[in-house]
């Protein structure tokens, strides 16, 4: 497929990676969906999470999508350092176009959903989840 729907959170991946708001806190623990098995896990805290929901779309032959997707913000000691991860991370891509040397494909984010904050039981830390739009254009890896 011309437009790889991984490429595209590389994109984010690498935004939130340049920005040192976001690395000061979470280092490169930066991944593109949630573990699978998080007892067996025990990543290291504060973390940020990548991941799609529901479909997207794709139009004119696949060279355009747009994709609905969460950031999940995860903080072991507490739901205030999970909203102040969220806060640097949509600082650092809200309504930014993403654009990598080398990765022919482009896109462009924005937020669509505020955040709520919760309390994962299964890997016991707070969590803050917000909904992006993201409009991508281009073909995969060059």
């Amino acid at each position: 497929m011309a437009n790889e729907a991984q490429t595209v959170k590389q994109l984010i991946r690498v935004a939130l990676l340049q920005d040192s708001n976001v690395t000061d806190l979470v280092g490169g623990r930066i991944y593109g969906a949630h573990f699978q098995d998080p007892d067996a896990q025990t990543p290291t805290y504060p973390f940020v999470i990548l991941e799609w929901i529901g479909s997207g779309s794709l139009q004119y032959s696949g060279a355009y999508q747009k994709i609905r997707m969460d950031i999940w913000c995860y903080d072991k000691v507490s739901s205030a350092n999970a909203l102040n991860l969220y806060g640097k991370v949509v600082d650092a891509v809200q309504q930014k176009a993403l654009s990598v040397d080398g990765i022919s494909q482009r896109g462009y984010i924005k937020e669509v959903v505020r955040p709520i904050e919760g309390f994962n039981e299964k890997v016991r830390s707070y969590f803050v989840r917000g909904e992006f739009f993201v409009i991508a254009t281009g073909a995969g890896s060059s």
